[in-house]
């Protein structure tokens, strides 16, 4: 069905609509590298999903030279779509473009073990599926199989514990979501060891009802995103909720608020203010809470910020003064919550909110 790659570097791509194409490396150039740039924009791996959708057909991006920064986005779509991640554009890799999902991969199940196994739990770990402290050991186990269930609920697919095409292709494209949202380089802050989480999808009506109570009648938030994380290691999950308005002044800064689980319900800990999404979570504490970095222009100025526990609440952030600055040249680890793209329409709607609801 398909050939051998031949001298000249040439392979056949599956299908008889395609043509032979080249094996395509750093330093590469002409019309099929022209190509890969197209496919890359096609499927949101070399701007982001909205500037790739604008951009698509500026002729001005396809100038047909493979560099060191197309290097880095092959390789960034190899790694989400599980091939071997070296910046070569082989015969795999075309093939996945052209398909935009995941190729040849096999069947996953409980017992299943090797590499391909821990480059699932890693994806996993990445979309906030499984569990932080659970080993990445590419053996297929119970926790895996939980984590690869609890990832099939979420995102409304079948539910069998089971990896097969259709959990492959929704986990490549839930990828290649986390991919763009990487927190930005401020004062050679290092944050290479940051993993990045999307948000929940579904409602959590009880959670609604405690937004609701926390917004004054002023206010218009209509849509949210959220993650559950053990903020204090008592077993038990918090909330960190980030609120969506298309009233705000800053249209790519939001509201943070912090929840605890009370009863059967959610009473609000700590109010942020506003920052950038993703949020990141790492594993320092202050009074047995762990300190949370946020991302801020504050002032115009791009920085992090710390907000940490007090005893009773979080205290920090970019109206809090200097001395929560997260200091200059420092690595920071940890886990960076709520790394969807941010847009006006996407996110939950707060379905449960009135005006009045604050009242009640």
């Amino acid at each position: 069905m398909f050939s051998e790659f031949s001298e000249q570097g040439y392979v056949l791509v599956l299908g008889n609509i395609f043509q032979y194409k080249p094996t395509l490396k750093l330093g590469s150039s002409g019309a099929e590298v022209v190509e890969l740039q197209k496919l890359l924009l096609r499927w949101k791996a070399l701007l982001g999903s909205r500037q790739a959708e604008r951009q698509f057909h500026n002729a001005k991006l396809h100038k047909g030279k493979f560099d060191r920064a197309m290097k880095m986005m092959v390789e960034e779509f190899q790694e989400v779509m599980f091939l071997p991640v070296n910046g070569v554009v082989d015969i795999f890799t075309w093939q996945a473009l052209y398909a935009g999902s995941p190729i040849h991969l096999p069947k996953l199940k409980r017992g299943s073990k090797g590499e391909i196994v821990k480059a699932l739990q890693k994806a996993l770990l990445k979309t906030g599926d499984y569990l932080y402290d659970s080993p990445l050991d590419g053996i297929f186990s119970s926790v895996t199989e939980w984590a690869v269930r609890h990832f099939q609920r979420r995102m409304g697919i079948t539910v069998d514990g089971i990896v097969g095409f259709e959990t492959w292709d929704t986990l490549s494209k839930i990828l290649l979501a986390v991919t763009h949202q990487h927190l930005p380089v401020v004062r050679s802050i290092d944050l290479s060891q940051i993993w990045y989480v999307l948000s929940e999808n579904h409602h959590d009506l009880a959670l609604e009802m405690a937004i609701a109570r926390s917004l004054s009648p002023e206010t218009n938030f209509t849509r949210y995103y959220y993650n559950r994380v053990d903020l204090n290691d008592d077993g038990k999950n918090e909330v960190i909720v980030y609120l969506v308005t298309a009233d705000t002044s800053n249209s790519k800064e939001y509201p943070i608020l912090i929840f605890q689980p009370e009863g059967k319900g959610y009473r609000l800990i700590s109010h942020l203010g506003y920052g950038a999404a993703p949020i990141v979570v790492t594993e320092q504490m202050s009074y047995g809470w762990k300190d949370i970095v946020i991302h801020s222009k504050h002032q115009g100025e791009s920085n992090y910020w710390f907000a940490q526990f007090d005893g009773e609440q979080y205290l920090g952030g970019a109206h809090s003064g200097r001395s929560y600055e997260v200091p200059t040249n420092i690595a920071i680890s940890g886990m960076a919550y709520i790394a969807d793209e941010i847009t006006l329409d996407s996110g939950l709607e707060l379905e449960n909110y009135h005006a009045d609801s604050w009242l009640e």
